[in-house]
């Protein structure tokens, strides 16, 4: 990612760049780290790893035409993920750097790097990892990416870049942002963004979808390698069987205790119905864990930046999303959610979707146990929640047309919609039907003489007799049937005259 930012006239200025430019590819750190990872996948005698790393260093730096300036990561990351033991992961580090003949600094930064992956990797909060990094490297990680850029020099290029790497993953809230910091640090931007990368997907963990991002630009040897890599310490095999189930405990935990308002029911049920209908959808692994989390910072004692170190950037953006101020009204968080809709992306659309429908559902096998009584039991009119459900399903509307999935979830929010909101009635002799929604002073008109729904102010004709949805829809399909077929016939005996006409 900091490919294109490597050279110091290309460094950017703000944050605010593409994480994988078109030019963006793998640099000479590349080969190197895979190198690295693979003599220790292949490593049959463990007396014999570090000659083993040194040489395939070499091996691999020849046929790739580096110049062999020893970034500290290389021997540092691999190590990290690899091996275990703090001391042993520094003793074998250092030793590997001393065997390329890397400078005095890069050896000290290697180990630095590598102690800072591996106490991530186990667990430790940011300033754990900081104050061992200082006291035993003597490193100052008090700067700030704003102002380091002005420290670089030929002298201490390799130092710079280290610590340049380290304080964009301390600055940094979350695996995207930490990148976002290191490239915007300037100097050899791929070098830092590959100790700060490093640091930051042992603390905060990485998407799939970035993996993904990253093989498509790897030469197939070195794609080859990374995968082993994965097979054996990655998290492609472990989170592909099922990623909801980390979340699912997690959300377990979070809402324990917890019930759906007035109810006996435990809250988790209503998480779990939420990953249900995500799943119907076939959405991505990290929606379905979005859709598990969604309300575990508004009613539980979570942050977003647990949900980022758990399950990733991706999945917190999503969560963030629907995450509710429980301090607010139920009135004021559904207008936030309808505002974000505007412009909000598919996946957020899915979510309130799903959120919405597993709401209303829950509503409406109430509704039919203890009727009107129902309403009593929120902070809200049922007019102001009827006016909240109709205005995500109207911003909504365009799922309609998404896939077959969504569409039969979209409908059955409509459909359950109508049985809680919306009163039907008909007038067999004029062949209308009417609909009154709650909380609205007019109702709509269904007649066989346009076929059409139009709205009108005022009351249903008191001729109008009480009917449930499923009889008026039939109704509705029954006469535009019969009129559709009437017309089919006129016209085709305006055809059969026309035809005699001419003969």
């Amino acid at each position: 990612m900091g490919s294109p930012y490597m050279d110091e006239d290309d460094n950017t200025e703000t944050k605010d760049f593409p994480l994988f430019a078109e030019d963006s590819v793998g640099t000479y750190i590349t080969p190197m780290i895979l190198a690295v990872a693979e003599s220790i996948l292949n490593a049959k005698e463990q007396c014999s790893l570090v000659s083993d790393i040194a040489s395939a260093i070499r091996q691999l730096g020849f046929k790739y035409n580096w110049n062999f300036n020893y970034c500290s990561v290389v021997f540092a990351a691999p190590a990290a993920w690899m091996l275990d033991g703090i001391d042993r992961i520094r003793n074998i580090v250092r030793l590997s750097a001393k065997e390329v003949n890397s400078s005095s600094e890069t050896v000290k930064e290697a180990e630095a790097v590598a102690s800072a992956i591996w106490l991530a990797r186990t667990g430790l909060s940011k300033s754990e990892i900081g104050e061992y990094i200082e006291v035993n490297f003597g490193y100052d990680l008090h700067k700030s990416c704003d102002n380091i850029c002005p420290d670089y020099s030929e002298q201490t290029i390799y130092e710079s870049n280290a610590l340049s790497g380290m304080i964009a993953f301390f600055e940094g809230m979350s695996f995207e942002d930490v990148l976002r910091n290191a490239v915007y640090s300037g100097g050899k931007s791929n070098e830092i963004a590959s100790v700060a990368g490093s640091i930051a997907e042992a603390f905060y963990g990485i998407d799939n979808d970035w993996k993904k991002g990253t093989l498509s630009r790897l030469t197939i040897e070195l794609e080859i390698i990374l995968r082993s890599y994965d097979v054996r310490y990655g998290t492609f095999h472990k989170c592909e069987i099922y990623p909801p189930h980390k979340a699912i405990r997690f959300a377990d935990e979070v809402h324990s205790g917890q019930k759906i308002k007035g109810t006996n029911i435990d809250y988790i049920t209503h998480s779990m119905e939420v990953l249900q209908i995500l799943t119907s959808m076939d959405v991505s692994w990290e929606l379905m864990m979005a859709g598990v989390l969604h309300d575990t910072v508004s009613y539980g004692k979570v942050t977003i930046e647990d949900i980022i170190r758990e399950f990733g950037d991706r999945v917190a953006y999503l969560v963030q999303a629907q995450t509710g101020d429980i301090s607010k009204r139920w009135r004021e968080n559904k207008t936030r959610t309808i505002e974000m809709l505007t412009n909000a992306e598919r996946d957020i659309r899915l979510l309130v979707l799903a959120d919405a429908v597993s709401d209303i559902r829950s509503m409406l096998t109430e509704y039919q146990e203890v009727g009107e009584q129902l309403w009593t039991r929120f902070d809200e009119t049922k007019e102001t929640i009827a006016r909240c459900y109709s205005d995500i399903q109207d911003a909504v509307y365009d799922l309609q047309f998404d896939t077959h999935t969504v569409r039969l979830i979209y409908w059955e929010f409509v459909d359950i919609f109508k049985d809680l909101f919306i009163k039907y009635y008909i007038d067999e002799d004029k062949k209308e039907i009417y609909q009154v929604e709650c909380g609205k002073n007019e109702y709509a008109i269904f007649s066989t003489f346009d076929l059409l729904w139009a709205y009108r102010k005022g009351k249903v004709p008191d001729t109008a007799k009480p009917i449930i949805r499923q009889k008026a829809e039939c109704y509705e399909d029954l006469w535009r049937q019969q009129v559709n077929e009437f017309w089919e016939k006129a016209e085709q005996q305006l055809d059969d005259k026309e035809t005699r006409w001419l003969q």
